[in-house]
């Protein structure tokens, strides 16, 4: 049975992502309903092991999710907005938009009842110099909310951050951590970045330490932006490209040197001290972890004699990993690793066949034949990624499937020669030799980014997810139907794939219910002279405009749903107002000029005060150019003008997104939110996000009181 451990490995996975999404109580539930249904299967229904391996995998899966949430993730966010004096291990320093960022595990909060031990990320403007694994102690205020983004909100939940802080005091330094088994793996960490410094320059020192250690800040944002719009984003997290590269030449190394006696015990067991190393010099990443534990498999079946399936291998890594860590399932870079593998080993060779038969490509080794396998392999890669790239990053490039075919070579050639600098330089005396070889490394580093900016030029597919899931999966049902009609698989393959395609379009339907359930899209589009605001809980739909004109229709018209409620402030006149309103026909409107709210029926004047419409949402008018939107599930404030804040409530000074519309930031120092919305200009500090808002639009999608999600 090759696919048991996949299926349950992966079912494990896709329970426990799901669970992360939904309330712990729920998923504790479904994970026990499982846990009775796979144990009633057990004792009625004979064979289908694959199947009961399944059901106990998602039943696993649910529990796991449901425990860390509730024992750890909830217990610690009850301390959001709080104040307390805290003692900790900082154990990672990132480089933030002003200050540095601190990664701290706690061991103690002073606050009663309080959770003890969590991560927490913290910054500040306090002059300190914090090194890795300095104890600390000092005061900090917990910020309201998670993260910026969904993609740091899963990525960090996945590392066990629980928390978000600001520094109080400066902090006091009470001692050093320098016995631990972590703190002479960060050494050794150190130790290579250190050499790596020496070697490579500019740009490149800080992408060749994120490339091999994993070690991210210093790059440069056009660098990584272009990684992203190719596709080749995978490149830059350490993965199972990187281990499967530098375990596989060490391994062709000792084929080479040693002949048939690499095949011993001894060699193998140093393959395996070798993958260990390298997952922690790594950083002990989620995605690298998989494939560490995918290689360990390997060679302990090969130890015992036995033959161990890739297959097999994967799902169970995947065990392994949310055994260790049960909220890995909300990592994206382990989500699209898992993903991608799975459709690599199972896809990539029947499709390469396909190629060679329809293109008549020579068995053997050739240039055609190397070109057509690594298609195979990125294009199976990309298919199955796409709906966690669009989720996580809001967009996907169609150029990644061929993109990564000359990625790929260059990618390994970096690897490769990069870490033979570090070896000649660390363990020999061969300095003019690692000189080459960073010469050589650099090279192909040059040669791999001009590929990236090159690639990311090609148009990238941006689609909402908040309405787009059903055509995602749409999409994935579609494939999963059609490869085996084309590759030409069995009459009872096509039956497995067509009740798979179906079963995957219901659960397109059903992740789409489950995400944007409860949640409200607001919608800002940039006008001429203004901004318009369309806000909808999915039944109604508000449309707000300030500084509308005539200019303006073609932005509107057949870009918003027809709105129930108009609302237009300091429009450019009474004929603009009133042509608006009849073309988008709204339930009701508020006008702010007189004689257009005079000839609208159904329209009322306002310029300023309150108007409620659903469940606890309302739009309330401070002043000329300024007004605060409460959806019920987030916040929004709106500024074209200078005013005092201390006139708006204190909750809306830490808005989720506020709108700067031809006013600075700067002048609002005591103002802050998760996106600042900008036309031109730049928030120093006032937001996590900043988004520049010209003649394109951003949307966002509320969920209780949080950004759940940001796309432009």
């Amino acid at each position: 049975m090759p696919y048991k451990f996949i299926k349950f490995g992966g079912f494990m996975l896709v329970a426990a992502f799901i669970s992360s999404f939904l309330s712990p109580e729920l998923s504790a539930v479904t994970g026990g309903i499982l846990i009775f249904a796979g144990i009633v299967f057990v004792f009625t229904v004979k064979g289908f092991y694959s199947v009961k391996l399944c059901i106990f995998g998602a039943a696993a899966g649910a529990i796991l999710v449901s425990a860390n949430l509730f024992l750890s993730y909830y217990p610690a966010q009850a301390l959001c907005g709080e104040k307390a004096v805290i003692t900790g291990t900082v154990t990672e320093i990132s480089a933030g938009s002003v200050r540095p960022v601190y990664t701290v595990e706690t061991e103690s909060i002073g606050i009663s009842g309080a959770p003890q031990q969590v991560k927490i990320r913290i910054t500040g403007f306090f002059e300190t110099k914090l090194s890795p694994y300095d104890k600390i102690k000092c005061t900090v205020t917990f910020a309201e909310s998670s993260a910026a983004k969904q993609e740091d909100f899963l990525t960090d939940r996945s590392g066990g951050i629980a928390l978000y802080g600001y520094i109080d005091s400066s902090p006091d330094i009470t001692g050093r951590e320098e016995n631990s088994l972590r703190f002479f793996v960060y050494k050794i960490r150190s130790t290579l970045a250190e050499i790596i410094s020496q070697y490579f320059f500019g740009w490149q020192r800080a992408f060749t330490k994120q490339l091999m250690l994993g070690i991210r800040g210093g790059l440069d944002t056009e660098i990584r932006d272009a990684f992203r719009g190719a596709g080749m984003s995978h490149i830059l997290a350490v993965s199972g490209m990187h281990l499967s590269v530098l375990i596989g030449s060490v391994s062709a190394l000792f084929a080479v040197l040693k002949g048939d006696r690499a095949e011993r015990p001894l060699y193998t067991v140093v393959l395996m001290a070798l993958t260990l190393l390298y997952m922690a010099v790594a950083g002990f990443g989620m995605s690298v972890c998989r494939a560490g534990f995918m290689l360990l498999v390997k060679y302990s079946a090969k130890l015992l004699r036995t033959e161990s399936a890739f297959i097999d291998n994967l799902g169970t890594a995947i065990i392994a990993v949310l055994l260790i860590d049960p909220m890995a399932c909300c990592d994206v870079g382990f989500l699209m690793s898992a993903a991608s593998s799975g459709a690599i080993i199972t896809l990539s060779g029947p499709l390469y066949r396909f190629f060679a038969r329809a293109f008549s490509i020579p068995e053997g080794k050739s240039v055609f034949g190397a070109a057509a396998a690594s298609f195979s392999v990125s294009l199976c890669a990309w298919a199955a990624t796409l709906p966690i790239a669009l989720c996580a990053f809001g967009e996907v490039s169609l150029a990644a499937p061929v993109s990564n075919i000359g990625a790929g070579f260059l990618a390994e050639y970096s690897l490769i020669f990069s870490a033979l600098t570090v070896l000649l330089d660390a363990f020999l005396p061969f300095t003019f030799a690692a000189n080459i070889t960073a010469f050589i490394a650099s090279a192909a580093e040059n040669a791999l980014c001009a590929c990236a900016k090159f690639f990311s030029a090609v148009p990238v597919f941006r689609l909402d997810p908040g309405e787009g899931w059903v055509l995602i999966w749409a999409f994935g049902a579609a494939l999963l139907f059609f490869i085996p009609l084309i590759l030409k698989q069995k009459l009872k393959y096509i039956k497995y794939s067509a009740v798979m395609s179906v079963f995957l379009l219901l659960s397109g339907v059903l992740c789409q219910n489950l995400l944007c359930a409860g949640t409200v899209s607001t919608q800002i589009i940039a006008l001429e002279e203004g901004t318009a605001v369309a806000c909808s809980n999915g039944s109604s739909t508000v449309l707000i405009t300030e500084g509308y004109t005539a200019k303006d229709g073609y932005k509107l018209y057949g870009k918003t749903d027809s709105p129930d409620i108009l609302i237009c402030l300091d429009s450019d006149g009474e004929a603009a107002e009133l042509s608006l309103a009849r073309k988008l026909k709204p339930k009701f409107a508020l006008l702010s000029k007189d004689e257009a709210a005079s000839r609208y029926y159904y329209a009322k004047r306002f310029r300023s005060g309150t108007l409620s419409f659903w469940n606890d949402a309302k739009i309330e008018i401070i002043r000329s150019g300024v007004f605060t939107l409460d959806t019920g599930d987030g916040l929004l404030l709106y500024i074209s003008d200078e005013f005092d804040v201390m006139k708006i409530k204190p909750r809306f000074r830490r808005a989720d997104v506020i709108i700067f519309d031809g006013v600075s930031p700067d002048s609002f120092p005591s103002l802050r939110c998760k996106y600042a919305v900008i036309r031109g200009g730049y928030a120093r500090g006032s937001a996590k996000n900043t988004v520049t808002l010209w003649d394109g639009n951003a949307s966002f999608r509320f969920r209780s009181g949080n950004v759940s999600k940001c796309f432009f």
